[in-house]
């Protein structure tokens, strides 16, 4: 892998992202991959798995803990945000086949389009299936596989498409419209319009009973999206505390409602529905600050340590941790997610756990946090030292 993206970049070619395929929904087998097998970008299968999930059964709170293990990929080279992110794939199925086959054909396209919806605003590289805007429903290995061409196979002329009827005999695809085109339209326009999407940072607001929400940011510019996603076939409002929160919030694409009353934001979704609003006025209070915590020994990854950090006096940063081995301070890693609160997990907290191999140890290793905030505002931490262990 070293020796293709050396020849990408003689060839001019900075960035070369290449996915590899790890088919596991285990975020440790990823981990492993990405740390010892030279995978600075991987197919995030973990991902898909609990966005199906959450999709298809409403487990919001298993999505938003598993973004948690983000900080087991993160190192100086490898980032998050660069892993591919994707709904269905020719192996496993389409997203068609595994949300039509149990709902009203309304129902389906309303689960559907929220599917994507999470897809191109959830951290990641969202990477749609070819015929998903077509509606196509085929599930599994072989059925995943038809083209988008006037076909002669029965079963392909007869099968049910989300948002369209099948497509018949004589007729392509390319001939036939669907409503999947329209919102993968806007939501491809909506992922380029700001870089809070691509490469922005992301906050977990709120997760339970079918109910996801979160926020990507911008942070040089200060402009925040606030993404509400149901899964439920029912209307849901939540709560969430919202002390850096703007008051005032624009609706770019989506439905529901967001209103902040003093420091709490109440949010309202329709059935199957999500929204997006837009807010341009992130906030910092006074002087931001940064903590960082003594580091340790991973006591599980034993081949590891925990540096962890928290943050007083803003909603967001993106925090990288550095050391020095007596010269220039070096990147270990930069988490641009805080943790959402979990049974092992508290909230709030921003972390990386370097491999004790990726450290040029000296008799005096110190380590820091640097925390960017809204506007550039940027901040450090006491600085620790810590011996090889």
């Amino acid at each position: 892998i070293p020796s293709i993206k050396a020849q990408a970049l003689a060839s001019g070619k900075k960035d070369f992202p290449m996915w590899g395929e790890v088919y596991d929904s285990n975020p440790e087998t990823l981990d492993y991959w990405a740390r010892y097998g030279g995978f600075t970008e991987l197919l995030d299968f973990p991902v898909q798995d609990r966005m199906l999930k959450f999709i298809t059964s409403g487990a919001a709170t298993e999505l938003a803990t598993l973004l948690n293990e983000d900080d087991q990929y993160s190192t100086s080279t490898i980032d998050p945000r660069n892993f591919g992110i994707f709904l269905g794939n020719h192996d496993m199925g389409r997203i068609g086949g595994f949300i039509g086959g149990n709902v009203n054909s309304e129902a389906a396209l309303l689960r559907d389009q929220l599917a994507h919806a999470l897809l191109f605003t959830m951290r990641g590289v969202p990477i749609v299936y070819y015929g998903d805007e077509f509606g196509l429903m085929g599930d599994g290995d072989k059925e995943a596989r038809q083209d988008l061409f006037v076909t002669s196979v029965d079963r392909w002329r007869k099968q049910q498409r989300i948002g369209s009827e099948p497509i018949g005999m004589g007729k392509s695809s390319f001939e036939t419209t669907n409503p999947l085109q329209q919102t993968m339209r806007d939501l491809t326009k909506l992922h380029a319009s700001s870089k809070a999407f691509s490469a922005g940072a992301m906050k977990i607001r709120f997760a339970e009973n079918g109910l996801l929400v979160f926020s990507r940011f911008d942070l040089d510019s200060g402009k925040e999206y606030l993404m509400t996603f149901n899964s439920n076939n029912a209307s849901i409002s939540g709560n969430f505390d919202a002390e850096f929160l703007a008051n005032k919030w624009e609706k770019v694409l989506g439905d529901g409602s967001v209103s902040a009353v003093g420091k709490t934001m109440k949010i309202t979704v329709p059935a199957f529905g999500w929204g997006v609003f837009f807010a341009d006025m992130v906030k910092n209070s006074g002087t931001p600050e940064v903590t960082m915590v003594r580091p340790t020994m991973n006591p599980v990854l034993r081949d590891r340590i925990n540096l962890e950090a928290t943050i007083n006096g803003a909603d967001i940063a993106e925090v990288q941790f550095q050391y020095k081995d007596g010269g220039t301070w070096k990147s270990l890693g930069t988490d641009t997610s805080p943790t959402f609160k979990s049974e092992t997990v508290e909230a709030g907290r921003y972390r990386v756990f370097p491999l004790i191999s990726d450290i040029k140890w000296s008799t005096n290793t110190e380590f820091r946090a640097v925390a960017f905030f809204a506007h550039g505002v940027e901040a450090k931490s006491e600085s620790f030292s810590f011996a090889k262990p």
